[in-house]
Order: C-alpha cells, then sequence, then structure tokens
C-alpha cells in the first residue's frame, strides 16, 4: 500500500517557486474534515487534455469527486458561473504542459469530461527584483482575510461533494484505490483489464500471470517486450483463439513531438504508437512474418512522478494500421481486453 505521509508530504509540494499556490493547496487539504481526508485522495498537477491532444494541468486534483481546485491569480479570473471545464477556457485557464512524459500523456483526463473548478483568487508572483525596490513586491488588492474565507469557501464546497460521494454505493474509497499497488488483488474479482484501472505491474511476469494466466514461475524476469505469452499460444484454434495476440511491453517511449525520431514513439492523444524498426535488411528477412501483422496488447513503462515508482501500465490493444519505411504505426482498437481463463 502507498506510504499516505510520504505520498501527500511529495504530491502537496509539486508546485515550484509559487509560494501562493502551495499554500492554497496545503490549506485547503488540512482544512477538510478528518473523514474526508480518510477517504478522498488528492493529486496534483493532473494533466487535462484538449480536443488538439494539447496537455494542461489542474493545480490539485480530487478524482472521485471530479472537482479541481485552481489557483488563479487576479489578472485572470474567469466569470463566477464559469465553473465547468470545458473546452472553450482549457486554453486560457490552465498552465500549459510544454514537454509532456507518458505518465502525464496516458493519465490525462478528458477536457469535456465535466470536471468542476473550485477558484481561489491569489496574488500575482512578484516581479524580478529591479533598479526599483517597490518592482518586486506583488501587486495586488487582496487582503489576508479575503484570501483565507475564499478557501474557506472552498473547502467547504470539497466537503459537501465529499459526504455526498460516501453517501453512494458506487464510491471508491481512498484505501481502493490504492488496492491498484497490488494487482493479483486488484484483479482477484474481475473478468476484464481496461486502461481506466490504473494499475501498474513491477514486471513483465506479472503482467502474464495476473492478467492472462500464464503460470510463470514466481522468479520469472522477462527481459523480451514482445512475445506470446504461452497461455495464450494455447488458445490456437479454440473458440476463443487469441494466439495471434502478442503482449508488447516497449521500456521506453516518447511522446511524439521533438523527439519523434526516437524508437516507439506515442501520440499526445494516446491513440497511436509508431515504432521505428532499426533492424538491419538481414534481420528483417531472418524475422520472417512482419511483427505488424499481431494485435498487441500494449504496456508502457511508466514512472510515478509522486511515488517514483516505475512499472508497466496498459495503455490499450492496438491493430497495426500502416507501414511508411522503417516506421510501423499501430491504432488503439480498445481499452479493454478479457482476463484470460475467467
Amino acid at each position: 500500500m502507498t506510504d499516505r505521509l510520504l505520498y501527500l508530504a511529495r504530491t502537496l509540494s509539486r508546485t515550484k517557486r509559487k509560494d501562493y499556490e502551495n499554500y492554497v493547496l496545503g490549506a485547503v487539504w488540512n482544512r477538510l474534515s478528518s473523514e474526508t481526508r480518510e477517504h478522498i485522495k488528492p493529486v496534483s498537477q493532473q494533466t487535462v487534455r484538449g480536443s488538439d491532444g494539447r496537455l494542461f494541468y489542474l493545480d490539485l486534483y480530487f478524482p472521485q469527486l471530479n472537482i479541481a481546485v485552481e489557483c488563479d491569480e487576479l489578472h485572470h479570473l474567469r466569470q463566477k458561473d464559469d465553473d465547468i471545464l470545458r473546452e472553450s477556457n482549457v486554453r486560457a485557464a490552465l498552465d500549459p504542459v510544454d514537454d509532456p512524459d507518458v505518465f502525464a500523456t496516458i493519465s490525462a483526463i478528458s477536457a469535456d469530461a465535466g470536471c468542476r473548478i473550485l477558484r481561489v483568487p491569489v496574488p500575482e508572483a512578484p516581479k524580478a527584483a529591479g533598479k526599483d525596490a517597490a518592482e518586486s513586491a506583488p501587486v495586488h488588492t487582496l487582503t489576508l482575510e479575503t484570501f483565507e474565507a475564499a478557501i474557506n469557501t472552498q473547502v467547504a464546497e470539497i466537503e459537501t461533494a465529499s459526504r455526498e460521494a460516501r453517501e453512494r454505493s458506487d464510491f471508491v474509497s481512498w484505501n481502493e484505490l490504492d488496492a491498484r499497488d497490488e494487482p493479483e488483488r486488484f484483479y482477484r474479482e474481475r473478468t476484464e483489464f481496461a486502461m481506466e484501472d490504473a494499475v501498474v505491474f513491477s514486471t513483465i511476469g506479472e503482467i502474464c500471470n495476473v492478467l492472462l494466466g500464464a503460470g510463470y514461475s514466481a522468479d520469472l524476469n522477462r527481459t523480451r517486450g514482445y512475445f506470446t505469452p504461452r497461455s495464450l499460444a494455447a488458445t490456437r484454434r479454440s473458440s476463443n483463439d487469441l494466439s495471434d495476440v502478442k503482449l508488447w511491453c516497449p521500456s521506453e517511449v516518447r511522446v511524439s513531438g521533438a523527439r519523434a525520431a526516437w524508437g516507439n514513439t506515442l501520440s499526445p492523444d494516446g491513440q497511436e504508437l509508431r515504432e521505428h524498426d532499426r533492424r538491419s535488411d538481414a534481420e528483417k528477412t531472418k524475422a520472417g512474418r512482419s511483427a505488424a501483422d499481431h494485435p498487441r496488447i500494449t504496456f508502457l513503462k511508466v514512472k510515478d512522478p509522486v511515488t517514483g515508482r516505475s512499472g508497466y501500465r496498459f495503455v490499450g490493444l492496438f491493430q497495426p494500421h500502416s507501414i511508411d519505411g522503417d516506421v510501423r504505426v499501430y491504432r488503439r482498437s480498445d481499452t479493454r481486453f478479457p482476463i484470460v481463463g475467467r
């Protein structure tokens, strides 16, 4: 299970050189009731994706409530009734992610998911010191009392939403969310795995045993990231023939953009994977049938920026789409896959 103290210390201090934002995030969390803090998980710097694939940050996000807290400098304040995240205000209201990594890309929520934004006004950041000492002072008319009252107002909104959520039968507690750290326990009663599960597997062998029923030895340490697990090969000529499906776990993937020449690149919207085939012609001939002919159950190696934990996360079933020279293109066809043997 996640060390909560360590998680909170790291997630509430991720904004760099943003003193007011750091204060707001800590104040919001610590003013919530003990019941809410026990059951509701905070996520800082949550990414949200616009329709064009670009990513933006939310200062603080509560996934179980679909509520975000945004710190707005006074000159950026939106209309008071603009409390639902809509495509029209994504660029104007949120900080852009200039160089997204794979974790930020596959963890992003959609801009049209109806996330409610609670805004807290903060003073503008102080300007760099110049000849005039007054230039380095923050320019604002926000009093401490007004600042604190704004925080308390939003804390009350979160408390109300938390109580309502915890009364619903489908509510998922923080403890249940953390069960994702133990894949075998998380999937024990399930019949399929999905992207939205956000489960991270420590090894490729663990993926094979928990999800694909491979029954490999506990100390299996596969270094090969592209193969047919024996449990899938065993389904050949059966009514549920999955023998043509490959498991693909590329260890190094970049988000396409400035580094698009990397061996494996993921599109900003997560829908397309491009594999740059760097084998020699002789190696390609020896390999025989093109690997592009196979559908791929795909897990990407990621690193959680808060916990520092690395592992493999499911990003979908990808189908071969096209070949352009040495570049093979795969498109995501599904975000779910049945657990083999159930």
